[in-house]
């Protein structure tokens, strides 16, 4: 695990005080504590270079979070770490698995399919948790029309707020990803579009342009009828890559998304021979990122013969 001896130990030893402690105003004051640093070991395990290490430990460490957050429901910290936790490792992690086993075991692709629907919305939750702490909107107007929902991120103008909306939107997008055969799922892509504008508004460089790789995957991967644009897609993803070329899942997403639904091959092998080719310590503080960047380049890669 990337997260050094002495830290892991201090978390063990805490969690099991927790569990033995009476009184929960002990209990939170605890947690309210020790929130900050675990949010500061968060770098520790994404410079982790080896994949099968992070797959294994992260779900264990959010559970641990997630046993915290008991004692400390409105820890901003806990929100933001689980938020952005389940979501990313249903992306990095279960979404691998998904294209593993697709066509050698469909079954078992389902299942994970389903897994990763539930984790990528249980981010999601974490995100409106997190957001509801300064804006009551939330989580209702998820409920009400798309034009209800935008009025209400227009109300938002606090960037401090742009984290629980990057994290929401981001497990609400996962989760349709995986979910194009579920209407009650399908129903909410406009509410991708509109939750990541407003991020964008508030600020394009949160979590390495982020953002536009969102609108850009949202755009390029679908047909006009369900809110597809070639155009933008391909914009958002060079936007990307202008403000963060170190970020290897830019030019993946970019590649298998617009280059793939364009059919431009010569494209799509470039950026993707780009990725397998550059060192993942380019950006040091996301190596693990960039590891799993280049691994679905390499799998997108040896598809290219039935993609094109």
């Amino acid at each position: 695990m990337a997260i050094s001896v002495t830290r892991q130990t201090i978390l063990v030893i805490a969690a099991s005080i927790l569990l033995v402690m009476s009184g929960c105003s002990l209990n939170t004051l605890m947690v309210n504590q020790m929130s900050p640093m675990l949010k500061a070991a968060l770098p520790s395990l994404e410079t982790e270079e080896d994949f099968e290490v992070a797959r294994d430990a992260i779900p264990a460490q959010l559970k641990l979070l997630e046993g915290f957050l008991e004692s400390s429901p409105n820890n901003r910290h806990l929100l933001e770490l689980l938020a952005q936790g389940w979501g990313s490792y249903a992306f990095g992690f279960i979404e691998d698995g998904i294209e593993t086993v697709k066509d050698s075991d469909p079954d078992r692709a389902e299942v994970l399919t389903i897994r990763g629907r539930g984790l990528y919305l249980r981010g999601m939750n974490y995100g409106l948790r997190l957001l509801a702490l300064d804006d009551d909107h939330f989580p209702a107007v998820m409920d009400q029309s798309p034009e209800a929902l935008e009025a209400a991120l227009q109300n938002i103008n606090d960037r401090d707020l742009v984290p629980a909306l990057f994290w929401a939107g981001f497990g609400l997008a996962g989760a349709v990803n995986l979910g194009r055969d579920q209407p009650e799922l399908i129903i909410r892509l406009p509410q991708i579009e509109l939750i990541f504008k407003r991020v964008q508004e508030l600020d394009e460089h949160f979590f390495y342009a982020g953002t536009h790789l969102a609108l850009g995957s949202f755009y390029a991967s679908r047909i006009g009828l369900f809110g597809g644009d070639f155009e933008k897609g391909r914009d958002h993803f060079e936007r990307a890559i202008q403000l963060n070329d170190t970020f290897l899942m830019h030019k993946v997403l970019y590649a298998f998304y617009y280059a793939h639904q364009t059919q431009n091959r010569e494209l799509f092998e470039q950026l993707l021979t780009d990725v397998v080719t550059t060192p993942a310590t380019i950006l040091p503080e996301q190596r693990l990122a960039n590891v799993i960047a280049q691994r679905r380049a390499q799998r997108y890669l040896s598809w290219a013969d039935d993609l094109f």
